[in-house]
């Protein structure tokens, strides 16, 4: 079985000293990087850049703070292990050292097969061969630029931060939530075709809070349209609400200018923006479709299936490939389901506390709270289902 172990340098940046431990046993001291054994795999909390510019992925065993999409030391916060690097690592290696076990006694998965991040290792294994299929056709170039353009992973604000205020992030139950994306419908393979424009083109949604005329019937047709097809809309925004500008922006954190969207993030955003809608895609709708059924009966407080669960469906909510980038219609729908999901709790912080948020989405908000606001916030959080950060809670 493989040995998972975690390394706690005293400066990320140089890695040299350090507090490390392996498959939970107590802490031991290193003096340099090369004291840690090579028959193990070491998560460590170097940022990727520093490990780049340490030459650190030459090494087979060795891996950056971002090994489980999550960062080492944001989980560790998350805990409530801030300043306390010889608890984390004993904690920490024996939670992934259960993951590796989980891993190969479930998934006949070694970790140490994965050369890069782990969620995409358990797309790779997991994910089915529809998943990789790409548009055909006339019209296949347009439509991976409306899947390019829909895939947006963060939402962040505009404007400026509260004086005064600390960013904190708020974060839904991982388990849950990922059990939750997984069992929702998503594009179904690459039987694309021309939304038919008569029909569905017009402009809706709301101007100043007043309803537009014309958005039921546009906004019914949409609906019905969506329970049997995923749909990809060419789109503009108009306007937005002056409320929602700040924090729900059309396109706002996308790393490309942004003319297409899914299907549920049009319905969503019609709330509080006045669309035009200029034409689209459509096809089939089925079930995210994994190579293997998850196990509904598992325990669901247990830290290390939370992890294995997230990392799975950021893995399929992720690029094929970087360079070029390879983006799928599933990973559109699955970040937008996210975005949704995530908007919606910064919606309640925004008008149950007048808490700004600065991003959400990947399952978290990230808000800037004041001291004086800190128990407000932890309640919006926990009644809109999200979990305060730890430190909270104690306060």
């Amino acid at each position: 079985m493989q040995n998972v172990g975690v390394c706690h340098f005293d400066d990320s940046k140089m890695a040299t000293s350090g507090w490390a431990s392996i498959n939970g046993s107590t802490p031991f001291r290193i003096k340099s990087r090369g004291d840690l054994r090579t028959d193990a795999v070491w998560i460590t909390n170097i940022l990727w850049r520093d490990y780049l510019r340490l030459n650190l992925n030459r090494l087979g065993h060795v891996f950056d703070d971002q090994f489980f999409r999550n960062s080492y030391t944001f989980y560790g916060r998350e805990l409530g292990f801030e300043n306390e690097p010889k608890e984390q690592v004993k904690f920490f290696s024996e939670v992934f050292t259960r993951f590796s076990h989980y891993l190969y006694n479930k998934l006949n998965i070694n970790i140490s097969e994965c050369g890069y991040r782990i969620p995409h290792l358990l797309r790779d294994y997991l994910a089915s061969s529809s998943l990789k299929k790409q548009p055909s056709g006339v019209h296949s170039l347009e439509i991976n630029n409306a899947i390019t353009q829909s895939t947006q992973t963060m939402q962040k604000m505009t404007g400026n931060a509260p004086q005064g205020s600390t960013t904190m992030n708020f974060i839904f139950p991982r388990g849950a939530y990922s059990r939750w994306l997984m069992s929702l419908p998503y594009p179904g393979g690459d039987d694309w075709e021309i939304l038919p424009e008569k029909k569905f083109s017009g402009v809706f949604g709301h101007e100043d809070n007043i309803q537009i005329k014309g958005t039921k019937t546009i906004l019914g047709a949409l609906l019905e349209l969506g329970k049997t097809k995923a749909v990809l809309l060419r789109v503009t925004v108009l306007s937005q609400n002056r409320e929602f500008i700040d924090y729900q922006s059309f396109g706002s954190g996308s790393n490309v200018a942004r003319r297409w969207a899914t299907l549920p993030e049009i319905i969503h955003i019609s709330r509080f923006s006045k669309i035009k809608i200029e034409g689209g895609f459509m096809c089939s709708l089925s079930d995210i479709g994994l190579k293997i059924p998850l196990n509904t009966d598992e325990n669901e407080f247990s830290l290390t299936r939370s992890i294995f669960l997230d990392c799975l469906w950021v893995g399929i909510a992720t690029p094929l490939n970087a360079k070029p980038t390879i983006n799928t219609a599933t990973a559109a729908y699955m970040r937008a389901y996210d975005r949704i999901a995530c908007a919606n709790a910064a919606e309640a912080f925004y008008k149950d506390g007048s808490i700004i948020t600065g991003s959400f989405g990947t399952g978290r908000v990230t808000a800037y709270v004041r001291p004086s606001d800190i128990k407000d916030a932890n309640n919006i959080a926990i009644r809109n289902g999200l979990i305060p950060p730890l430190k909270n809670l104690l306060r």
